[in-house]
């Protein structure tokens, strides 16, 4: 299911790496923790989405 959602994102012209599945347990919080601050600096270093062009580029097709 991640697969087709991250294909769909790619088809709708929006970078994959703003998405991300990461299984994590209850207990383990600091884990939590990590996966959370790893994805913020991916976010971060991406920089805006630039929406308008996705848009654009899902309605071209």
């Amino acid at each position: 299911m991640f697969e087709q959602t991250r294909d769909l994102v790619k088809l709708l012209g929006i970078a994959p790496e703003r998405i991300r599945l990461a299984w994590v347990s209850s207990a383990e919080a600091n884990r939590f923790a990590e996966v959370a601050q790893e994805f913020t600096q991916t976010i971060q270093a991406l920089g805006p989405a630039n929406l308008s062009q996705a848009r654009q580029a899902s309605h071209a097709t």
